[in-house]
């Protein structure tokens, strides 16, 4: 291989680099603009230009593009600087993940996990374990039960108050992270309960029990059973201590890491504004190793940014540097909860199990539980308006049809138009007059395919027939004309996209899932090369860098993802551990896979947990092996709303970048 050393390039130089013996993937031509029925072509080779280097051992400070990619025979390799044999890999353009909360994925490796419990009892032990290995921490948090695994009773405040914890107190998220179970320690802090001066018994504040938003259960004595979903949520984390700056930069760094190791070159992720910093110093010291679009909460929007002159209002961030590196122009609304956690707001209300298990809860209207709205349509629309003041996008998470359809009065009455590319996200129960809404309407889905195989265990437990037969219809909204985006919504599922792209081409429950076959059809499954758009043209429009991204085509960056050939012809080989080759990034390889024979110049290793998935069971793919990482030990911090996946880091290279 004649490769260039990254090291050696300096400030001013201009390089050619030719890629040879490889299978390049060409969009066809006049392809549709949803990605439903896409075609490509495989070309041989292709050329990269690149410029503006700085600093040294990869530190990624350029500017990139695709020159052009052909087909044999190959170009005069004299014509160029340094020419790099891929060795009859498949070279796809750079994979995005649309949907990924990055800085929660890092930081919510450092709690219990409690997917593997199958009662209550075993929540117990795995809780137990950790208070009695770490006196030290004031909290005890952990996350990743699910009622399902516990024939659909949820645990309370009595069962956590069964834990030997010194009184410390404790919250346990479900696997979906829109509700949670507190002690009474947790609730007494919150001021959900007192103790009764007179009888030593606990007695309910219920003044504080009502929360737009959200809810508080209660038991039958009238007193908190310790569930408290969506915004009432924070009525407990509120009063646990954030995480350090220096934590929050080893959170992101480790998450980010692993996100490379898994074949991306960009995230759009949900880190709110308190994550710009973080990326900023990352991005400064060279040490950001693929594209961030950062979007941050609509109630940052009420906060103000300091300035020479003074305080000034938020504004949209569109490239921190000539790069495109890091932007933040988008923010994030929430209009209801999580289908597992029976707060997805629905039309029609919730079925069987769901109703009996809101009724035990004590849950509002639980004989007619159709979840929670977070806002009210003005509220809902006023948000919506503000963002559009603010020259803001938009991305609001809908889960159920009747927050859909809320969202979408939202966007109309805000005046949106195909311009401002809305986006709703998850869009897992929608009805046929909705999917027709967001295509007359040019809304943007945001999609995860990986919630078919872990949410198909309850879909019939939740939705009525007619309901679940229109729910998680990708394929149809791509026929209709609606354009979709390829997300993970880690950490709630993993982070791969190749993990991703498995599961939208076969729709399908692994061992460990049991029987999906409701939401599983053949006929709503994607084609190999509608998967892959999902995770690059579509992740791209979504991102409104549609122009620049998502293909390898003139003028595109020079963001790449190599993989082994083998994955075309046989899909179910995306789960392979070597899947991911290499991954590159505004010309620079920032990952890999140990196989290959020639390092990075800089390597790093660390090793961490495997991580669920969004619903319970243990979810490690076999990719958790390609060179992921994790962080060591660090104190306890605040956790909010999402799942972990960190995973083995001992089969894959990183290329961390330094100056």
């Amino acid at each position: 291989m004649n490769e260039l050393p990254q090291s050696k390039i300096t400030s001013g130089t201009r390089k050619r680099v030719l890629y040879t013996n490889a299978k390049v993937w060409q969009w066809g031509e006049g392809l549709a603009r949803t990605g439903h029925g896409a075609t490509y072509s495989l070309t041989d080779w292709f050329a990269v230009s690149l410029e503006e280097f700085s600093g040294s051992s990869g530190s990624g400070s350029c500017t990139s593009s695709i020159l052009q990619a052909g087909i044999a025979p190959t170009p005069a390799e004299a014509n160029y600087d340094s020419v790099i044999d891929l060795k009859g890999a498949l070279v796809v353009p750079g994979l995005q993940d649309a949907h990924i909360h990055v800085g929660y994925t890092g930081e919510s490796a450092h709690y219990v996990d409690l997917s593997g419990a199958q009662s209550i009892p075993e929540l117990w032990q795995l809780v137990q374990a950790k208070a009695d290995s770490h006196p030290e921490l004031s909290w005890l948090v952990g996350v990743g039960w699910d009622q399902t695994n516990f024939g659909g009773v949820y645990p309370s405040r009595s069962d956590l108050d069964t834990i030997a914890s010194g009184n410390r107190p404790i919250l346990l998220y479900r696997n979906c992270w829109h509700i949670g179970v507190a002690n009474s320690a947790a609730l007494e802090l919150s001021g959900l309960i007192a103790r009764d001066s007179a009888t030593g018994e606990w007695r309910p504040c219920s003044d504080k029990f009502a929360v737009a938003g959200g809810h508080v259960d209660v038991d039958g004595d009238g007193l908190p059973s310790g569930i408290v979903r969506e915004t009432a949520v924070e009525l407990v984390t509120k009063h646990m201590g954030a995480s350090s700056h220096d934590e929050r930069l080893a959170f992101f760094s480790a998450a980010l890491q692993r996100c490379v190791a898994n074949g991306l070159t960009a995230v759009q992720t949900n880190d709110g504004v308190e994550g710009l910093p973080v990326y900023q110093e990352l991005l400064a010291a060279g040490k950001l190793p693929l594209r961030v679009q950062l979007t941050i909460q609509c109630s940052d929007l009420q906060r103000s940014r300091t300035t020479a002159t003074g305080d000034a209002p938020l504004e949209p961030l569109d490239g921190c540097d000539t790069r495109g590196m890091l932007t933040c122009k988008r923010v994030k609304i929430f209009a209801d909860g999580s289908l597992g956690a029976e707060t997805a707001a629905l039309r029609v209300p919730y079925r069987g199990k769901g109703k009996e298990a809101a009724a035990a809860a004590g849950a509002a209207a639980a004989a007619d539980n159709r979840g929670i709205l977070v806002h009210t349509s003005e509220a809902l629309t006023a948000q919506v308006k503000l963002a559009k003041e603010r020259r803001f996008r938009l991305e609001v998470h809908a889960i159920g049809d009747r927050a859909a359809e809320q969202v979408l009065d939202a966007f109309r009455a805000a005046a949106l138009s195909e311009a401002d590319r809305p986006i709703l996200t998850h869009c897992q129960i929608l009805g046929p007059d909705l999917v027709e809404r967001m295509a007359r309407s040019h809304v943007v889905a945001n999609i995860q395919p990986s919630f078919v195989p872990t949410d198909g265990r309850f879909v019939r437990e939740r939705l009525e027939d007619a309901v679940a037969a229109s729910s998680y219809c990708w394929k149809d909204m791509m026929r209709a004309g609606v354009m979709c985006a390829g997300g993970s919504d880690a950490p709630v599922e993993h982070c791969s996209p190749l993990h991703g792209m498995h599961d939208a081409i076969y729709r399908e429950a692994r061992p460990e899932k049991g029987d999906q076959s409701q939401i599983a059809a053949a006929a709503t499954r994607l084609t190999f090369a509608e998967a892959l758009w999902l995770y690059t043209k579509g992740a791209a429009f979504a991102d409104g860098t549609e122009a620049v991204s998502g293909a390898i085509a003139a003028g595109a960056r020079a963001d790449f993802t190599v993989l082994k050939a083998e994955v075309l012809e046989d899909p179910r080989r995306l789960l392979d551990a070597d899947s991911v080759r290499e991954v590159w990034v505004a010309g620079v390889r920032r990952y890999k896979h140990s196989s290959a024979q020639e390092p990075p110049p800089v390597v790093t290793k660390v090793d961490g947990p495997s991580a669920p998935g969004k619903n319970g069971m243990t979810r490690v793919p076999d990719s958790d092996n390609n060179g992921g990482s994790g962080v060591g030990a660090l104190p306890q911090v605040r956790v909010r709303r999402c799942r972990c996946c960190t995973g083995d880091a001992s089969a894959g290279e990183l290329q961390t970048t330094t100056k």
